[in-house]
């Protein structure tokens, strides 16, 4: 079946997708969907520019047991927040309807710009997503006080969006809306475009919330980390091993100090 054209219904709010499914799709049971949401160099008109930088060669390689979906963001949005969360959603719901796919697995797979909108998305959304694969995530958003472009106007969106994004404390609520489900960072150490620092901060949050996230750092790679990341022996082993229902339940009260776990490559 490989990679197909897929479009929404709604008369107003209609968009193209493509979504990738190995030959045997039909055999497999419930398949899990996997969400890749590209970076800010991928935004554009045409579902295909998701898969550029040899993104759809990478997804064949692995051949994955899952629908892999690539929502495409506009360029007049700098995330999946509004009417591109909305896209990502509709995706997840049109492939699901149509492989009969499993809504306990449901995973997240972010770069860059597609990274930071999977914390956002999960924070979002708390019980839909069963993992998340976050490679070179940044935590800063550059406007300061002023918001995305087209951000809706959405008293609780726009408060999440502030404090995971903007507030001195982001690093630390994004941890704490995000905690129950399973990450693994990717990020190199030479990124100038969203430092490391990010993903390590995140990561130590998570672990003083009582979580498990996992964290690689290339230390030969900078921001064009992706093809490398995806990659990663045991990466997507890991994540399709996760099931939404199974997770663990993680103490709401107060953060404890503790070690980061590190891995370099």
């Amino acid at each position: 079946m490989a990679f197909n054209l897929y479009q929404t219904d709604g008369a107003n709010s209609s968009f193209e997708f493509i979504a990738y499914a190995p030959p045997e799709i039909e055999s497999i049971a419930g398949p899990p969907i996997v969400v890749f949401l590209h970076g800010a160099g991928e935004r554009g008109s045409h579902p295909a520019t998701a898969l550029q930088n040899g993104i759809d060669a990478v997804f064949e390689k692995l051949n994955l047991p899952a629908v892999v979906v690539f929502p495409p963001c506009a360029a007049d949005h700098r995330a999946f927040y509004g009417a591109m969360e909305q896209r990502v959603l509709s995706s997840i719901d049109i492939v699901q309807k149509k492989f009969n796919a499993d809504s306990r697995r449901i995973y997240l797979v972010g770069y860059s710009m597609g990274a930071t909108s999977s914390m956002y998305l999960a924070a979002r959304h708390r019980e839909k997503f069963a993992g998340i694969v976050s490679v070179a995530l940044g935590i800063t958003w550059p406007g300061g006080a002023e918001w995305p472009q087209n951000f809706p106007d959405d008293e609780e969106a726009r408060r999440l969006f502030a404090a995971m994004f903007v507030s001195d404390g982001r690093a630390q609520f994004i941890a704490e809306h995000v905690r129950e489900v399973p990450i693994w960072f990717l990020h190199g150490e030479l990124d100038d475009g969203c430092p490391v620092t990010d993903s390590l901060q995140v990561e130590m949050e998570l672990r003083r919330w009582g979580a498990n996230p996992k964290l690689t750092i290339y230390s030969q790679w900078g921001h064009d980390c992706l093809v490398h990341a995806l990659m990663q022996e045991g990466l997507f082993d890991w994540l399709l091993s996760q099931y939404r229902p199974e997770r663990a339940i993680i103490d709401s009260s107060a953060p404890q100090d503790t070690a980061s776990v590190r891995t370099t490559t």
